[in-house]
């Protein structure tokens, strides 16, 4: 599943276009076939004919297998999403 961004200039972000990836996978019987390189392979020429010049996705960082397959058809890291747990009151009760 992917999304179609267009978004405009702002004072936090330069106009930006892109194609998302929401979503990809293959069930692990059947992977190592070309399945999701011919996913990817179909994605980049559909962006290319909408005249998207950009595809990005999200991923979990312990998915290493994930990453190893990404970097392999050409996808780098761009950003890092980042975040922390903040502790509560009512954790530091228990």
């Amino acid at each position: 599943m992917v999304q179609y961004i267009v978004r405009p200039e702002s004072p936090f972000n330069k106009e930006r276009e892109y194609f998302h990836i929401e979503e990809l996978g293959v069930n692990k019987n059947h992977r190592q076939k070309g399945i999701a390189t011919a996913m990817i392979d179909f994605v980049k020429e559909d962006a290319k004919k909408r005249g998207f010049k950009r595809i990005e996705l999200d991923m979990w960082e312990f998915n290493d297998g994930a990453l190893a397959f990404y970097e392999s058809v050409g996808l780098k890291t761009f950003r890092r999403y980042m975040e922390s747990y903040v502790e509560t009151k009512e954790a530091d009760k228990t």
